[in-house]
């Protein structure tokens, strides 16, 4: 039986607590993103990704930094917070920062940023998955990744068998039935 960190047993018979599972796990998450963001810890990966990426927030906002991409306004909340970076010598201005940090260039990842929620619905929707107003989408990413998980659970398990379970080849199958007649001739 398989068990991971999270404590869910990837097929497991028991889909009530899958689903309880998934609920606390959404409940985890917006707890951290409540107490990561504006935190010291925040400020601290915020400093290292925009040295990272020389400066280049749209290279910050889409691959480095973590934050609640369900919120509107999360892009320009992450933009002030490396405004007041500056403001206080933490890290300095480089041209890519001003060439991505425009109100231009906000608005832009915004708008990337909100069709990366729109595809994330459909995709949810097409799974026959839908995110609620209630749980920020997350109990249905929890679905969505334990149908992942059974998904893969299964493929592995159809691979084993297809590997390691080969039926027996029609001319064996013979040479055991002449074998079986000539057990059953010595028997009588």
């Amino acid at each position: 039986m398989v068990y991971d960190r999270t404590g869910v047993i990837p097929g497991g018979a028991d889909p009530v607590s899958d689903q309880q599972r998934s609920a606390e796990i959404g409940v985890e998450i917006r707890f951290f993103f409540e107490t990561y963001a504006g935190s010291e810890e925040e400020r601290e990966d915020i400093i290292k990704s925009y040295e990272k990426s020389k400066g280049n927030f749209s290279k910050m906002v889409k691959e480095l930094l973590l934050f609640d991409n369900s919120k509107e306004g999360e892009v320009q909340r992450l933009r002030t917070v490396v405004v007041q970076l500056l403001k206080d010598g933490k890290v300095k201005e480089t041209p890519k920062w001003v060439e991505t940090s425009s109100e231009k260039g906000i608005k832009k990842l915004e708008k990337s940023m909100a069709a990366e929620r729109e595809e994330a619905e459909q995709q949810l929707k097409e799974m026959n998955l839908s995110s609620t107003a209630g749980d920020d989408g997350l109990g249905a990413l929890a679905a969505l990744i334990q149908a992942r998980n059974k998904e893969a659970h299964s493929s592995m398990v159809d691979d084993l068998e297809a590997r390691y379970c080969k039926p027996k080849s029609a001319k064996r199958g013979r040479e055991d039935e002449k074998e079986g007649t000539k057990n059953k001739k010595r028997r009588n």
